[in-house]
């Protein structure tokens, strides 16, 4: 009986060994996962942000700006990690359609992953340690 009971704590061992590292990697894909939703939202509501100013104003730079200013407060990052991430002038796209008077604003988001090996884990191949969020939004042009 106290044979047997020797010969378990190497299995328990093992199946620790084995589990453990994909519980952690589970929770910390969860965590990855809750940053990416946040900064989902956030680039979505800096393309409408963006939209709605560009329809006020009808100024480029001011779109952009606010863009910019919108993802900066609602993505909590250091500002180098935040300029991979983004940049105001080749991020955010944007047109006016001349027939509805509606402007469209396109803005694309570089999100790190923080665990390396997730994205090829998830089918992304060979892109690097980040996934790109898309945010667009339409308003229509003020008078």
């Amino acid at each position: 009986m106290f044979s047997l009971i020797k010969k378990q704590n190497g299995q328990t061992m093992l199946e620790a060994a084995i589990v453990l590292p994909l519980i952690v990697f589970v929770m910390f894909a969860i965590i990855v996962y809750g940053f990416a939703l946040n900064s989902k939202i956030a680039v979505i509501t800096a393309a409408r942000e963006g939209a709605r100013t560009y329809a006020v104003y009808k100024n480029e730079n001011l779109m952009r700006d606010s863009v910019e200013k919108q993802l900066k407060t609602a993505i909590p990052m250091s500002s180098s990690k935040f300029a991979q991430s983004f940049n105001k002038y080749s991020d955010i796209q944007y047109s006016v359609d001349p027939i509805t008077k509606c402007v469209t604003v396109t803005v694309t988001f570089r999100q790190p992953t923080y665990i390396p090996g997730l994205m090829r884990l998830l089918g992304g191949g060979n892109i690097g340690n980040y996934f790109n969020l898309k945010g667009s939004a339409v308003f229509k042009l003020e008078p």
